[in-house]
């Protein structure tokens, strides 16, 4: 039995404080995973074939690669940190400081007779892939026979003198051009878990959350902002690719309701489940226009509530109100006093305001 080491501070890291709860828990189920004897060559790599083997397929595509999203660049807490808590690598991701997490020596336990037949038996299997080219070759049966190969197959032959000349190798390029080098050939070839040998692409062509994160934002930035925001309350986790906290018009209602109450204005940050700021703008915008919304925002410079200047009822200090704060309820009583400050038309200043534009309108003198 192996350890996944995990200090008593962990929880408490604001990178870990920054992702969805999925994502924390893969993020444990692929430590004890890449701690294990039989991986300990991985160095605290999660190759992206063995996710299926780690979680047992308990998400689905769209929650799985949303958690990969967070430990990769949520966490990294809106560019607080370089490294979130995976690294990107090709083929899959790396624990970010693997040092302080992987299992030492001296936390290990004796093997098991089970364990140590396991290795045993991993150990053998390598020695015949070396061997043969398999753990387990292909006997001839005793039917079949396998001709011989000649020798001389391949080789040369010299008319003249009846005999197989030896190959003739051509130089190396004492000083070779790489202007005039076969782009083919420059590529070059790496190997993966497997022992297969494939060509070296570009990481982004070879991630699928690049290509999907491109995907979905094209896609989403067609739509309006009120179908923007039901998108995101249905399918949050699409949505968080998206990137909805770049919208002109949530970045828009951010600036208004801060200058009014009188908040400093700071990042959104990406669509989480704790991000309770950029949820209430999209709520807003989902039940009101956006017109309607920054009317209320403007009203709020006029609320001793929202500025905090009005008491509790406790008697201690009001607070301004943050976005968070911004609820419907909020959003409509705002409306409301909007409403009823606008003169009506009954009053004597709006008679006297009419009938001076009806005697211009008519030509008569005032």
């Amino acid at each position: 039995m192996s350890w996944f080491r995990i200090d008593d501070e962990w929880a408490d890291s604001p990178k870990v404080d920054a992702v969805s709860d999925v994502a924390a828990r893969l993020w444990a189920m692929c430590g004890t995973w890449v701690s294990k004897r039989k991986h300990r060559h991985l160095d605290g790599f999660v190759p992206r074939a063995a996710l299926a083997t780690i979680t047992k397929r308990r998400w689905s595509d769209d929650v799985l690669e949303a958690a990969i999203v967070d430990l990769v660049e949520t966490s990294k807490v809106d560019g607080l940190y370089e490294f979130g808590l995976w690294e990107t690598r090709e083929g899959g991701w790396r624990f970010h400081d693997w040092e302080k997490y992987k299992p030492k020596d001296s936390d290990d336990e004796p093997l098991s007779t089970t364990e140590a037949a396991s290795v045993g038996g991993q150990a053998s299997a390598a020695a015949r892939r070396e061997k043969y080219g398999s753990a387990q070759p292909k006997k001839p049966s005793k039917m079949q026979t396998i001709p011989e190969r000649s020798p001389n197959v391949g080789k040369p032959f010299d008319v003249r003198s009846g005999r197989t000349s030896p190959e003739r190798l051509e130089p190396p390029d004492p000083d070779p051009d790489p202007s005039q080098r076969d782009p083919a050939k420059a590529v070059a070839d790496v190997q993966d878990l497997t022992g297969s040998t494939r060509s070296r692409v570009p990481r982004e062509a070879e991630d699928p959350v690049n290509v999907r994160r491109k995907r979905v934002r094209t896609e989403w930035s067609e739509l309006s902002i009120r179908d923007l925001a039901i998108r995101c309350r249905e399918d949050p986790c699409t949505a968080a690719m998206a990137g909805p906290e770049n919208r002109p018009e949530v970045l828009q209602v951010q600036r208004a309701w801060c200058e009014a109450v009188g908040l400093p204005i700071r990042s959104l940050g990406s669509l989480s489940a704790k991000n309770g700021a950029l949820q209430a703008i999209l709520a807003a915008l989902e039940a009101h226009s956006l017109d309607e919304v920054l009317r209320a925002c403007d009203q709020a410079k006029r609320d001793d509530w929202a500025r905090g200047i009005q008491r509790n009822r406790d008697g201690t200090d009001g607070k301004k109100c943050r976005l968070e704060w911004m609820s419907l309820n909020v959003i409509r009583r705002l409306l409301d006093e909007a409403d009823a400050a606008r003169p009506s038309s009954g009053s004597a200043a709006v008679a006297k305001m009419l009938a001076q534009v009806e005697r211009e309108r008519s030509g008569a003198a005032p």
